[in-house]
């Protein structure tokens, strides 16, 4: 199994309120809609005095890195890239084969 993961930092005039809400109202389902997805989870940076190196961040899992290549050459993505434009200011990502989870 394969993962997205995307550390995401939101647009500067947008509040944090209004970051998350837009991310798990309106940006969720465009993801959802990505053929071949099989799971997906956003994990919003905390409120902290200090500022983050980012505003959140997503995993996206795939089967193969064929799933994700015609995952991101549909017209879902190009839904997703459009909303990208008015949420995020950057997003860095790469691919990971999901290794196991140890437990102590």
């Amino acid at each position: 199994m394969f993962k997205i993961i995307s550390n995401l930092t939101a647009l500067p005039e947008l509040t944090r309120e209004e970051f998350i809400e837009h991310w798990q109202e309106v940006h969720k389902p465009l993801i959802l809609a990505l053929p071949g997805l099989i799971a997906y989870r956003q994990s919003p940076a905390i409120a902290h005095k200090n500022k983050w190196p980012a505003s959140g961040l997503a995993e996206l899992w795939f089967d193969s890195l064929g799933d994700i290549k015609t995952a991101f050459e549909s017209s879902a993505a190009d839904a997703m890239r459009e909303d990208e434009k008015v949420l995020f200011s950057d997003i860095s990502w790469y691919i990971v084969e999901e290794g196991p989870m140890l437990k102590p």
